[in-house]
């Protein structure tokens, strides 16, 4: 962990460059209830090697079993991005890592339009479902802020389109111009105000699909709104968790998926309680207030409904906060919880699932 990287003017993160060589100082940061020892080797061995500028986890709610999959945010023009680019020689050319390494050259050297929309991008490694099989590549997600505004997402349909043709060849794919087109439709339909925020390819999914992410979907007006777009999935479902939620969050953020036919009927919904939708990353504003309080009341309404174990919410409360890591030097360490997903699959609430960053910078002594 050796570089710092500024991603605005208060903070300047302390990139793990190695996560195996780091992550064996980390399980005293991270509860045994969200994560056991057994458990926690397994997300040490998919790390190893890997560079990240942001850390994350992702843990279900609803199952006893203390597993976490494998969140690495990677900024552009970082160290952490640079690693993945410089692969070695002998990569096999059709592996995931000399194909995400190129989608990363063209992101860089100006071949993709979109490139400036890029604010961040994920790696999402399925460590908990993946039965002792580590070697899986990730999911890829990009974070999309629209630069000359400062405003989070787009609205622009080609852009979008052309966002999911080259994430589908990030993962190895053919682009399916079928995929592209529904994508475009869908964001061309979008009802005023909303923006894609996210999209993502998952290679580890069937059917095929790409995955968009949309802010500004309110509460109240949601089903009329899906069903306007298109959507056709579960209402009543949908309908019955944002009951569950009403009131313990401050914005809502909607997961949906995308095949070459259009919508699937999959469909998250990502709640936020820390912070208002603003022009910053949303990793920056929990890294910088890392408080669980305003959690309380989402979680004890998850436990109510069944979605959420007592002893994961308990843990999950106290996850957040600031601890020193002693590596190499001195690193503090922000550890806040993002959002929570509650997924909704077969007319039922499938999961709940919270997701927790850390963020390291370089400590003061």
């Amino acid at each position: 962990m050796r570089s710092l990287f500024h991603i605005g003017p208060k903070i300047r993160v302390a990139e793990i460059m190695d996560c195996g060589a780091v992550f064996r100082y980390l399980p005293s940061l991270v509860p045994t209830n969200l994560i056991s020892k057994v458990e926690w080797e397994h997300v040490v061995k998919r790390a190893d090697g890997l560079s990240t500028s942001i850390l994350g986890f992702e843990f279900d709610l609803g199952k006893s079993i203390q597993q976490a999959d494998l969140l690495l945010g990677i900024i552009p023009n970082s160290k952490a991005e640079e690693a993945y680019r410089n692969k070695d020689n002998s990569t096999p050319v059709d592996s995931f890592e000399a194909v995400f390494a190129n989608h990363l050259d063209k992101i860089r050297n100006g071949s993709i339009p979109e490139a400036s929309l890029i604010s961040m991008t994920i790696l999402e490694y399925d460590v908990a479902s993946a039965g002792g099989k580590l070697n899986a590549p990730p999911a890829v997600f990009h974070g999309i802020l629209t630069q000359t505004k400062g405003e989070p997402g787009i609205r622009d349909p080609q852009a979008a389109g052309r966002l999911a043709a080259i994430l589908a060849s990030s993962i190895g794919r053919p682009v399916d111009v079928q995929e592209t087109n529904a994508v475009q439709k869908i964001i061309a339909d979008l009802p005023s105000n909303v923006r894609l925020v996210w999209i993502g390819a998952m290679p580890g999914r069937e059917p095929r699909m790409i995955r968009i992410l949309l802010r500004g979907l309110e509460s109240e007006s949601l089903l009329e709104n899906l069903h306007q777009m298109g959507w056709a999935g579960p209402t009543e479902t949908v309908s019955r968790v944002l009951e569950v939620v009403d009131g313990c969050f401050e914005h809502l953020t909607v997961q949906l998926e995308i095949s070459a036919d259009g919508f699937l009927p999959r469909l998250g919904l990502e709640i936020y309680a820390l912070n208002k939708p603003d022009s910053s990353s949303s990793f920056a504003n929990w890294a910088a207030a890392p408080d669980s309080t305003p959690w309380q009341p989402a979680l004890s309404r998850l436990e109510d409904s069944g979605l959420c174990l007592p002893s994961k919410a308990s843990s999950l409360l106290a996850f957040p906060g600031r601890e020193y890591l002693y590596e190499q030097g001195v690193f503090e360490v922000h550890k806040g919880i993002n959002h929570i997903k509650i997924s909704i699959e077969d007319n039922r609430a499938c999961t709940a699932k919270a997701y927790v960053g850390l963020l390291f910078r370089a400590a003061k002594i």
